[in-house]
């Protein structure tokens, strides 16, 4: 590998919050070499486009930006695509795989709320398939991965991710959204998370049940998130109020073990 292109590489993943610790970079590092420069980038064009809800707040401006990373022509000047085509990450795929991330996000800016959770595994699956897809066979594993990590983001961006919760989940409960993000009610908004929380953990077990050998980058990228998840529980916190992280040191523990697994 050329070292000024990793050298790149290595600012522009930076740059977009993809470093060292992170689950997105452990599950690069463990991916094989082949894999390793290639996911990374692909991580740091995911983690770029889906933080533009979060780090714009109009939303007028968000959708411009978001814009921006559909266009062939204008997102081809962005130094991750470059590195992208050059570590040889499949121009269609690539394409694919944006557009559907593009799409998925500026829909949340005008679509009513999800009724059920068929319609939101449904929003998840068009929304990163794409990308998972880029990342291995097992997309099915990383989308369950992904709605967990959404859950677990509900800390900082409680607006945004409020929203990937389907209506029949708050009339189970009884339960207003609204009041939710207002904060107002703190034993309601308990309840809420912990059933949460637990449905969130009893979907992600039941997607390792069934890949009991997987090992690849989607495999450890999911792992290290239901060891969050896992965390987040036992520690009997509030998920609005204590946020909860595996030091690096662990998750590359983790990382190691699961790859070198028998």
């Amino acid at each position: 590998m050329d070292s000024e292109l990793v050298e790149r590489l290595n600012l522009e993943t930076s740059n977009a919050g993809v470093s060292f610790g992170t689950d997105e970079y452990l599950a690069a590092r463990f991916a094989g070499l082949q894999l390793r420069y290639p996911s990374l980038c692909l991580f740091a064009i995911k983690a770029t486009i889906e933080n533009i809800p979060f780090d714009v707040s109009d939303p007028g401006v968000a959708r411009l930006k978001l814009a921006w990373w559909a266009d062939r022509k204008t997102n081809a000047n962005h130094p991750l695509m470059k590195i992208a085509l050059e570590l040889g990450s499949p121009v269609e795929e690539l394409h694919k795989a944006l557009t559907g991330l593009v799409n998925g996000l500026d829909k949340e800016y005008t679509q009513n709320p999800f009724d059920n959770q068929a319609s939101i595994n449904a929003w998840f699956e068009q929304t990163y398939g794409g990308f998972f897809e880029l990342f291995g066979p097992d997309v099915a594993l990383g989308l369950c991965a992904e709605r967990v990590r959404s859950v677990l983001r509900m800390r900082d961006q409680i607006l945004v991710h409020i929203n990937r919760v389907p209506l029949s989940f708050y009339q189970d409960l009884n339960f207003d959204q609204k009041v939710l993000a207002s904060r107002q009610d703190k034993l309601a908004e308990k309840i809420f998370f912990d059933r949460l929380l637990e449905e969130s953990s009893c979907a992600l077990e039941v997607a390792f049940r069934e890949r009991q050998q997987e090992k690849g980058l989607i495999a450890i990228y999911a792992q290290l998130t239901h060891h969050k998840l896992i965390e987040t529980i036992q520690s009997g916190g509030h998920l609005l109020e204590e946020k909860i992280e595996l030091t690096p040191l662990k998750k590359l523990w983790l990382a190691w073990r699961l790859r070198n697994r028998s």
